[in-house]
């Protein structure tokens, strides 16, 4: 019994592993490369911008590109970004309603999710940082949790 548990254990975190990538549906996988990602959330004080590629992700903090951080994009990560993605319906987008409107009154940062599939650009309404509509909020929580930015909140 003891030298089974180990073996067990290896081959659930071995199909936890493989299951991320089979989710996808094939349209997905066939896209993957020529889609990126582009969150900005700032006010005339601050700035921050995440870009992310399948292959890097990049962010800013300061509006002249000084300081850029750019890492690699991890494949599990990516993958799970694009299983948020098909979820979303970018035609509609842009007609998302922000559920918060702390930015009117500088009491949040202004923010926005530019998707851009294929050479086309889909373009959120902008809304409160921390706050994305609800048929985003998924997506725009794992890009920034792939980011710099994620990492200096802990």
């Amino acid at each position: 019994m003891k030298r089974l548990l180990p073996i067990m254990l290896l081959l659930v975190l071995l199909l936890q592993a493989c299951s991320t990538s089979k989710k996808l549906s094939p349209q997905m996988q066939k896209l993957s490369s020529q889609i990126a990602f582009e969150y900005v959330a700032l006010t005339r004080g601050a700035y921050n911008k995440i870009i992310v590629s399948q292959d890097s992700i990049v962010t800013l903090k300061q509006r002249d590109l000084s300081g850029a951080i750019v890492k690699k994009t991890d494949e599990k990560d990516w993958n799970r970004v694009l299983m948020a993605l098909e979820k979303v319906n970018l035609d509609s987008i842009s007609l998302y309603k922000a559920p918060t409107n702390k930015r009117m009154a500088d009491a949040a940062l202004m923010a926005n999710l530019k998707v851009f599939v294929n050479g086309k650009t889909h373009e959120s309404t902008t809304f409160d940082h921390g706050y994305p509509p609800e048929q985003i909020k998924e997506l725009t929580e794992r890009i920034i949790a792939m980011s710099q930015l994620h990492k200096e909140k802990e």
